[in-house]
């Protein structure tokens, strides 16, 4: 399940929470500073998870983590790609 906590500039994490917890290890201690639940919050858990506002507004830590996850995973496909040509090679 993904956390509930909030980072600095306000976004939802994207880290799973711990077992046994809505949030994970860094945001662990804004469980006991949590809102109490309302009736819109408990309308969230239908599908089995929170959802989410509608919005096409991405903050600037959530473009450069996605832009981080991509230049990692791109890194690793063109070092396979180029090891992969190599070995033939020889």
């Amino acid at each position: 399940m993904r956390c509930k906590g909030k980072t600095k500039a306000g976004a939802r994490c994207k880290r799973n929470s711990s077992e046994g917890s809505d949030y994970c290890a860094t945001h662990a201690d804004q469980a006991t500073q949590s809102e109490p639940e309302t009736a819109d919050s408990s309308a969230d858990d239908m599908f089995g998870g929170e959802a989410e506002p509608a919005t096409n507004e991405w903050s600037n830590e959530e473009v450069w983590d996605t832009l981080r996850e991509v230049a990692v995973v791109g890194t690793v496909i063109v070092a396979a790609l180029v090891f992969g040509r190599w070995i033939k090679v020889i």
